[in-house]
């Protein structure tokens, strides 16, 4: 089983003991997202911090709650999906290399760099 696997498991596991359509589950399901496109390493360090005292999903959520509450206009509170994804990443300490709010993740951020370009001569295609 993969660090990955083992961190949606974990999350998933706290997800149980909530109800379906509280804040605090959505907050799990944004976490596994995270994950899903975070390198390798990222889900064994959350996967050691969902075990920790003070560092669970619940947690989190109250974080993007306290949030919400700082910027209330009039009744309501909000926390935007790009500001719950910086939260989140925050509270987990997961990096935001390549990742642009705006336009979602950048993959090529991870992926290997492009070999050295060749010039090439019209001919070598005669």
């Amino acid at each position: 089983m993969t660090a990955l696997e083992k961190a949606i498991g974990a999350i998933t596991e706290q997800q149980n003991k909530m109800e379906k359509d509280s804040t605090p589950y959505f907050v799990g399901e944004q976490l596994k997202d995270i994950l899903k496109s975070a390198p390798p390493s990222v889900a064994e360090i959350v996967l050691q911090d969902l075990g920790t005292k003070g560092m669970s999903v619940v947690d989190c959520e109250k974080k993007i709650a306290d949030y919400a509450s700082k910027h209330r206009h009039g009744n309501q509170g909000c926390c935007p999906p790009t500001e719950a994804d910086r939260i989140i990443r925050e509270f987990y300490g997961i990096p935001m290399v390549g990742i642009d709010l705006a336009n979602g993740p950048d993959f090529t951020a991870y992926a290997k760099p492009a070999q050295k370009q060749t010039k090439v001569s019209l001919a070598d295609f005669l």
